[in-house]
């Protein structure tokens, strides 16, 4: 997508709808030790007709660590 940089696989997708200018999903996080201290990396593409060949738009990356420091 030109003027879009992908910061993480796509391991996993998840579809949902906005409401107005806004998104919300959920990610169940299981109560298991294994996972503490975990990484887990997070991107978003939007539809924007219009914006680039591909009518995308890639959001920052985030990273979220499981439990504590």
């Amino acid at each position: 997508m030109l003027g879009c940089q992908l910061f993480v696989g796509l391991d996993g997708s998840v579809a949902t709808v906005a409401a107005g200018a806004v998104a919300n999903w959920s990610l169940p996080i299981p109560g298991s030790a294994a996972l503490l201290g975990s990484d887990n990396f997070f991107q978003a593409a939007v539809v924007a007709p219009g914006a680039n060949p591909a009518s995308l738009i890639a959001t920052n990356a985030l990273q979220a660590r499981i439990g504590a420091l």
